[in-house]
């Protein structure tokens, strides 16, 4: 903390205050605000005193009250806006007190008019105390503002009192770091569901202080959430309910581009996923993850680091995976030189949440029962079946010459009439997951009874049959 003078900061504050009592008054109303600001429990923070001033000053006076035990000042910085003033602090029960006056009275005085938005005239830095609660907020109040002008005449003012934060942006549920259940929290403050925000939350999802919490804010979130960091954590003690997460090993004697399959199985809607995806050798080179139709409308952000990939998904406006078992994404891996035995991708920190943001139990392994090159087409029953407007249709594409192949799943009535067109794009080597809900092509629903899913890619035509019982 900077002391510039021996002097006892109550006798200077009762000269300076006397000095304002003299004839001489200014009408002029400037202001004087503490601004608002955050730090993290065991770590520093700072903020600033802003002054708004059109009238000359000569002395500056003010305490901040409901000032808090757990902030504790190490620095009272001067800036270039005060650089010939001298300032003195003190601080104890509640409230820190600071005074501001010419380190040469005869001398120049303190900036000599302003800006419209106000200067920086000091920056103060705190200790954060451990104990700190994290989530919460403490005030920051002026109280005892005394001005004196070049003339020793009272001056006018406004006070705007300020808010330390313990806490940082975007960590809206406070668990340390910033994580898909942050997202998925943010995505419900802008959607206005579930519980109402708490202050901190309202400040927290703020990125930007526009007092909106809009895609920027949850855009922002999902990037913070896939930079590299320290391992999630996941508060158990709200789980509704578990999901594996799982990937197949990459195939031995195989070179070339295959999309590697997500796989879930939940026992509650899924509405977000987070996981770090880790390769155990430079043989393979990793692309960004793309939705399928079980995630449909989701949002996936992905970074590279080294060897790892971090990935999130989760829907900005609500969208979220139903339950069972699906494949929720594929990761194109190209594999430059063929092994000679199978390998893995291992999933690492792995975190899902389901609705209001409450986790999911999360566990990964591997897909052993899945060839993530088949050998040959193939069309596996839907599952469940018969279903109620809610099925799973699995089909496989084996490697090709030429990498891809236009493939189509279609449903049909008993009558030989199109219902529905589940699939119309070309395919790479790989298992693949498609949902049907039970609509047509216009999103009628379809009437009880049964139904034949068609797949066709090229002159190969497979054909199951299904059953819809409400």
């Amino acid at each position: 903390m900077k002391h510039s003078s021996t002097i006892p900061v109550l006798i200077i504050t009762l000269i300076l205050i006397g000095t304002m009592l003299v004839p001489g008054f200014s009408a002029t109303t400037d202001t004087l605000r503490v601004t608002d600001s955050y730090g993290l429990p065991g770590q520093a923070g700072t903020f600033a005193i802003v002054l708004s001033n059109t009238t000359t000053i000569k002395g500056l006076y003010f305490t901040l009250t409901d000032f808090p035990d757990s902030l504790s000042v190490t620095d009272v910085a001067l800036t270039t806006k005060s650089a010939n003033f001298r300032v003195d602090t003190t601080q104890a029960d509640g409230t820190l007190k600071v005074l501001m006056l010419p380190v040469d009275p005869a001398g120049t005085l303190l900036v000599p008019k302003t800006n419209a938005t106000g200067d920086t005239i000091l920056m103060v830095t705190v200790d954060v105390a451990d104990g700190a609660t994290g989530g919460t907020t403490a005030n920051m109040t002026l109280n005892n503002v005394k001005m004196a002008n070049g003339t020793n005449g009272v001056m006018t003012f406004i006070k705007d009192n300020g808010k330390f934060w313990f806490g940082k942006k975007l960590d809206v549920i406070y668990n340390g770091v910033v994580d898909l259940f942050d997202v998925l929290r943010i995505v419900d403050i802008a959607l206005d569901r579930g519980d109402p925000p708490t202050s901190y939350e309202l400040w927290a999802a703020d990125w930007d202080d526009d007092g909106l919490i809009t895609v920027v804010d949850i855009g922002e979130a999902m990037d913070q959430a896939v930079a590299p960091s320290s391992a999630r954590v996941t508060p158990l003690s709200k789980s509704a309910g578990s999901v594996k997460v799982s990937l197949p090993a990459l195939p031995a004697n195989f070179v070339g581009k295959i999309d590697v399959p997500v796989t879930v199985n939940t026992s509650a809607a899924l509405h977000g996923l987070q996981f770090e995806l880790e390769m155990e050798s430079d043989n393979y080179v990793v692309g960004s993850p793309s939705t399928t139709s079980a995630s449909s409308g989701m949002s996936i952000v992905s970074r590279k680091a080294g060897k790892k990939l971090n990935v999130i998904m989760c829907g900005l406006e609500g969208q979220s995976v139903s339950m069972g078992e699906s494949t929720v994404m594929t990761i194109p891996v190209t594999i430059r030189k063929a092994l000679n035995e199978t390998s893995t991708i291992s999933i690492n920190n792995a975190i899902a949440g389901s609705a209001n943001g409450t986790a999911l139990q999360t566990m990964t392994g591997q897909s052993s029962d899945v060839s993530i090159v088949p050998q040959t087409f193939a069309l596996h029953q839907n599952s469940p079946n018969p279903f109620n407007m809610n099925t799973t249709i699995t089909f496989d594409v084996p490697s090709l010459e030429n990498g891809s192949v236009p493939v189509k799943m279609e449903i049909f009535n008993t009558r030989g009439q199109l219902v529905k067109t589940l699939v119309d794009h070309s395919k790479s080597a790989g298992r693949y997951t498609v949902h049907w809900n039970g609509s047509d092509d216009y999103g009628r629903e379809v009437s009880s009874g049964v139904y034949f899913y068609r797949f066709s890619a090229r002159d190969v035509v497979l054909t199951k049959k299904l059953a819809i019982m409400k």
